[in-house]
């Protein structure tokens, strides 16, 4: 009876030291998820910035928490200039290119 007794007991102690492994491999992998999900939030907010920058000056509106600069380059249409919008959102840095009008205050 006692051998028996000893063998619940360290059932149960393998049992729990199972669970506790899954739960650490859980707590990291959630760990992981999170900092991945937060860096992809902060990505698609830079996009966001750097487009409405970009929609603002191609619409002859002022411009401002983005920088802008021309850029040189390609086949530009005339009374257009190429201009690189790069924004940044928390560790994430985004640069977009794109058209504006020349007529347009945007461009430096």
């Amino acid at each position: 009876m006692n051998r028996r007794h000893g063998f619940f007991v360290i059932d149960g102690v393998v049992g729990i030291a199972i669970m506790g492994a899954l739960l650490a491999m859980l707590s990291v992998a959630l760990s992981y998820q999170h900092r991945v999900s937060q860096s992809l939030s902060n990505a698609r907010a830079a996009i966001r910035k750097a487009e409405s920058a970009l929609a603002d000056a191609q619409a002859g509106r002022p411009v401002t928490q983005v920088q802008m600069r021309s850029v040189q380059g390609g086949n530009t249409p005339p009374g257009f200039a190429w201009v690189e919008a790069t924004a940044t959102d928390g560790s994430q840095t985004v640069r977009l290119v794109g058209l504006i009008p020349q007529t347009t205050g945007a461009t430096p």
